[in-house]
C-alpha cells in the first residue's frame, strides 16, 4: 500500500494559501484604489513565486500513485525547477529590504543582479548534484520525500535564505522600536520572516512526520502573520512600516 506523500501534500497545501494571500492582498488594493507602496509590491510577487515553488515541489509527487520508478527523475528535475522560482521570491523580497533603506536603495538594480546570478549558479548545481546525480527517493515508510543532498549544499542554502530574511528581520524590528503608534504592522511581518527563516530548515532536516508536520504548522503560522502585516490597516495613503518612505507603484 502506498502512503500519502506527506511532502507532496505539504507543499501543495502551502501552493494554495500562497496564491490566496497573493489574491487577497491584489483584491484589496484594488478595491480601495491604492497605489501600492513597495513594500505591498514586493511581497505579492515573493507570495506568486514561492507559490510556483511549492507548485513544482508537489506535482511530481503524483507519480508515486501513477509510475513509482519514475518518481526519483521526476522529482529531482521539480526539485531543479521550483527552486528557480524560489530564488526569484527571495529575490523580490531582498529588493524589498534594499528599496526601505535609504542608503541602500541605490543597490537595488545590483542586488537583483547578484540574485540572477546565484541563482544560475544555484540551478547549474540542482541540476548536477539533484536531478541527475542524487536523485530524492520517496519513503513508504513515513511517506516523506528524502532529498539526498550533499552536505556542502547546506551551508550554501543556509546562506542564501539568511541573506533573504534577516535584513527584513532587523529593518522591520527596528521600525518596530522607532514606531511609537503603528508598530502592529511592523511586528507581523519581523515575526513572519523570523518563523518561515525557521520553518525552512526544520523542513529539510524533518525524518519523521511528526518533525515535519510541526515545521509545516509554523510555516502556515509564518505565511499568516506575513499576510496580516501587508493587509494590517489599509488605507488609500498607507504609511510605509520602515524609516525610509518607499516610492509608489501601482499594483498589477
Amino acid at each position: 500500500m502506498t502512503h500519502l506523500p506527506i511532502t507532496g501534500t505539504s507543499n501543495a497545501i502551502d501552493c494554495g494559501l500562497l496564491l490566496v494571500a497573493w489574491a487577497v492582498i491584489g483584491m484589496h488594493a484594488k478595491r480601495l484604489g491604492l497605489q501600492v507602496v513597495d513594500t505591498v509590491y514586493y511581497m505579492r510577487k515573493y507570495f506568486l513565486y514561492f507559490a510556483i515553488f511549492n507548485a513544482f515541489m508537489s506535482l511530481p509527487c503524483l507519480f508515486v500513485f501513477l509510475q513509482p520508478s519514475l518518481f526519483p527523475a521526476a522529482m529531482g528535475w521539480g526539485y531543479a525547477i521550483a527552486n528557480v522560482f524560489l530564488i526569484i521570491s527571495l529575490s523580490y523580497l531582498s529588493r524589498m529590504e534594499f528599496k526601505m533603506s535609504p542608503s541602500w536603495a541605490k543597490y537595488e538594480r545590483t542586488a537583483m543582479y547578484a540574485w540572477m546570478a546565484v541563482n544560475v549558479l544555484l540551478t547549474i548545481l540542482n541540476i548536477m548534484l539533484v536531478a541527475l546525480k542524487n536523485q530524492p527517493t520517496f519513503s513508504n515508510v513515513n511517506g516523506i520525500t528524502q532529498f539526498h543532498i550533499p552536505g556542502f549544499m547546506n551551508p550554501i542554502l543556509g546562506l542564501v535564505s539568511l541573506s533573504a530574511y534577516l535584513p527584513g528581520i532587523i529593518l522591520f524590528t527596528t521600525a518596530a522600536i522607532r514606531e511609537r503608534q503603528n508598530r502592529t504592522r511592523s511586528i507581523l511581518l519581523a515575526s513572519g520572516m523570523l518563523l518561515i527563516m525557521i520553518s525552512g530548515p526544520l523542513h529539510a532536516a524533518a525524518g519523521t512526520w511528526q518533525v515535519f508536520m510541526t515545521a509545516d504548522i509554523v510555516n502556515v503560522l509564518s505565511l499568516g502573520l506575513l499576510a496580516s502585516g501587508i493587509l494590517y490597516r489599509s488605507d488609500p495613503t498607507p504609511a510605509p512600516v520602515s524609516p525610509a518612505a518607499p516610492s509608489s507603484k501601482q499594483a498589477v
